[in-house]
């Protein structure tokens, strides 16, 4: 049992990577809006992500129900989709605006524009899935400090 929870463990992420990747791809292959791609990915990866925390919680007494559904709905609203998601922009916005002007200053483009679609998708995913890890590491250290 241990050998599949820990499967579960380290499968997740390529897993939820991969998914986003196929339906990035399967998305702009049917001519599914590049808009609304984010949004499909999100529900997709969050979806795994729930499954997952039931199957294999961090904490099995986490899964236990406490009959505060609608608050736990409420805090994931404001707490991971409004702060989150608005904090994130602001400080992706800030890092592309830099990057912007250090590709002036340097007088080349840091972003491989040039590639074809395809390479720059798995590309620009891994720079987010990065610059999103370290801004939670950095939220998760703001509240310890």
């Amino acid at each position: 049992m241990q050998a599949i929870q820990n499967a579960i463990t380290y499968g997740i992420f390529p897993v939820t990577f991969g998914s986003a990747f196929a339906i990035a791809i399967i998305s702009l292959q049917q001519g599914v809006m590049p808009e609304i791609l984010p949004a499909a990915i999100v529900l997709r990866v969050a979806g795994i992500v729930a499954i997952v925390e039931r199957v294999n919680p961090y904490v099995r007494e986490w899964n236990e129900s406490k009959n505060d559904t609608k608050m736990d709905l409420l805090h994931m609203i404001v707490s991971m989709v409004l702060l989150k998601k608005g904090l994130e922009t602001i400080f992706i916005t800030v890092l592309f605006s830099a990057a912007i002007r250090v590709s002036d200053f340097l007088g080349f483009s840091l972003w491989p524009a040039q590639w074809p679609l395809l390479p720059q998708l798995p590309a620009a995913m891994l720079l987010v899935g990065f610059m999103e890890y370290w801004f939670i590491r950095s939220t998760h250290l703001a509240a310890i400090h």
